[in-house]
């Protein structure tokens, strides 16, 4: 009889002990959703208040992130300890959040002048009415980067292919720095990158963007260098812009028509609308439609492989099916002639 409780009791503690193990499973895992389903979880499932599910959450995740933060200073100017989260990415939640002062509360254990800085998540408390505060070390004045301004052509961290590639592609800020930099018929150009600066090849995206974040904090490549390398138009990009201003000007047939007459000719007809950002898009749209047609031929063993570069492919696709329509003019002109007789 004792014998069957012990039994009976140690596999009640074996069952507690598997059912905790899901739930810490679960927990953790759960730790690495965003917060709207950590929160969900936390406050309805494990019962937790809200507050003490928000710092889990940002201590799990954000510590050691990187962020922009504002010292005011205090009066006359000197040094403070508190500083406010700037979203320089996102001018409309930096106004709605009043230029910090509606973000999480955040101080610095050291006095900082006056300005904008890169800093770093150190750590985050609740502080004795409940609020959420955190702890940051900063680690440079970065007072030259600019705010985005609506409607404006200047160049700004919202549209700088090199904050993009070191906040967002690191992942090393926090999440509400995300943002993308992509361009209309513009991808950053990674080749370009690698081939100037060649430490970065057979790096992944993310490890380059780390990279460069570090370069970056040790004056070993500037934000100007990144920018102009990933900004740079790659070989394809170049032909589409290229074929497209041509078109534009009225210029493809004679600067394509002795070496892609049929491309040349036909062009202009199937991608021109007068608006330079459509005509790219129509041009790229166009070449591509050949390419995958050529591929077809390829694949189905209408043609033979050709060596050359883009246009070469067009103009080989244009020309088999050019021989189509020509045989098909050729049957109904016999046939005619047939039934004539």
């Amino acid at each position: 009889m004792a014998g069957k409780t012990l039994c009976k009791t140690y596999n009640e503690f074996r069952i507690s002990k598997l059912k905790w193990e899901v739930i810490m499973t679960q927990k953790e895992y759960m730790l690495t959703r965003d917060m709207g389903n950590w929160l969900f979880y936390a406050m309805y499932t494990l019962g937790m208040k809200a507050n003490e599910a928000t710092l889990m959450w940002n201590n799990k995740n954000n510590v050691g992130k990187k962020l922009i933060c504002e010292c005011i200073g205090e009066e006359n100017n000197k040094p403070g300890t508190r500083l406010f989260i700037r979203n320089v990415t996102n001018i409309f939640v930096d106004a709605h959040k009043k230029n910090g002062w509606w973000n999480t509360f955040t101080l610095s254990k050291e006095k900082v002048e006056k300005g904008l800085w890169l800093a770093e998540v150190i750590s985050y408390r609740l502080d004795r009415n409940g609020y959420l505060n955190s702890e940051v070390k900063v680690i440079m004045p970065v007072n030259d980067i600019a705010f985005h301004t609506l409607f404006s052509e200047k160049k700004g961290t919202w549209n700088s292919s090199a904050w993009w590639l070191m906040m967002v592609v690191s992942n090393a800020f926090l999440r509400e720095y995300d943002f993308s930099t992509h361009r209309i018929n513009h991808k950053p150009n990674f080749g370009e990158l690698k081939k100037r600066f060649p430490i970065f090849d057979g790096l992944s995206a993310k490890e380059i963007g780390e990279k460069a974040l570090y370069m970056y904090l040790n004056s070993k490549i500037t934000i100007e260098e990144i920018e102009d390398c990933l900004d740079t138009p790659n070989d394809w990009e170049k032909l589409i812009s290229n074929v497209s201003s041509a078109v534009l000007r009225g210029d493809a047939e004679r600067l394509y028509g002795d070496k892609y007459p049929l491309f040349a000719k036909k062009v202009s007809h199937n991608v021109e609308d007068g608006y330079s950002d459509f005509t790219e898009c129509n041009t790229e749209n166009y070449i591509r439609r050949q390419m995958d047609y050529y591929d077809e031929l390829l694949k189905d063993g209408k043609i033979e492989p050709i060596v050359g570069d883009v246009l070469d492919i067009v103009e080989t696709a244009l020309a088999y099916r050019k021989s189509l329509k020509d045989a098909e003019k050729a049957e109904k002109k016999s046939q005619k002639k047939n039934k004539a007789v």
